[in-house]
């Protein structure tokens, strides 16, 4: 079932047209539905990964975060020889502190056409 069809369920029950005779019945079974529906979503959602429990693919990029609460883009190289991670913003800038998080960058928005071309 999409999310648009569950959506679409779940306001026919709460305008109570639910065609299901156990009302009961049919809410489980939506909640269960939407459950379900809301975990598959949250596990698409990137999310900050330690780099103490977890280091990036060697040359891909990611997205940092560091102690001193600077963001950026960079792409991961692997180790140096002291065994630290490196992260190469691959243009030159400064950012302060260490590097403690990291996530995958997030796709890109899909394009919407709105009719009007």
């Amino acid at each position: 079932m999409t999310n648009e069809e569950l959506m679409e369920k779940l306001r026919v029950c709460a305008g109570g047209k639910c065609n299901e005779r156990d009302t009961d019945g049919c809410w489980t079974d939506l909640m269960y539905e939407a459950a379900d529906a809301i975990e598959e979503l949250t596990t698409q959602i990137p999310k900050w990964i330690s780099i103490s429990e977890e280091l990036p693919k060697e040359f891909h990029d990611v997205l940092c975060f560091t102690d001193a609460y600077d963001m950026f883009l960079a792409t991961y190289y692997g180790l140096d020889g002291d065994g630290e991670p490196i992260f190469d913003d691959n243009n030159g800038d400064y950012w302060e502190g260490t590097v403690i998080y990291w996530m995958p960058i997030p796709a890109r928005p899909e394009e919407v056409n709105d009719g009007s071309d």
